[in-house]
């Protein structure tokens, strides 16, 4: 019903179509869980299926929040002004980690990593699934 809402009444499509993205996880779950029991014997394929729409979803989030936040120029801007406490880490951690730089380095680093995560889950199914099957 949701996702149906957003389509009918698409006034923010730069916003809404992360949010479509996150919600047809619902339906992707639930088809998902009646194939696995379904057909017991692939549940491993239809788990790996959801697995990689997972990470898909989880990008999708972090763009989501840039979109939100008002988009890339303005989330750098707002990270860059932020109080200097903001950019040391908590206690103990800050003498191996050192000090971050908020703004463009900072943004980047978290895509980077989301979308390090995001490959890294793509090639780990795939190959789960290549030698699964051997």
């Amino acid at each position: 019903h949701e996702i149906i809402q957003h389509l009918t009444k698409w006034y923010m499509p730069s916003v809404q179509k992360y949010v479509v993205r996150i919600l047809f996880m619902v339906p992707i779950y639930s088809v998902q869980s009646w194939l696995s029991l379904y057909f017991q014997s692939a549940t491993f394929y239809i788990d790996t299926l959801r697995e990689l729409y997972e990470a898909f979803v989880i990008s999708s989030f972090v763009y989501y929040l840039v979109a939100l936040l008002g988009g890339e120029e303005t989330l750098k801007t707002t990270l860059r002004n932020k109080d200097a406490k903001h950019e040391r880490h908590p206690f103990l951690i800050h003498w191996m980690l050192g000090e971050w730089t908020m703004g463009n380095v900072f943004l980047l680093w978290c895509k980077v990593g989301v979308l390090q995560y995001v490959v890294v889950k793509t090639i780990a199914s795939i190959l789960t699934m290549i030698l699964r099957g051997v």
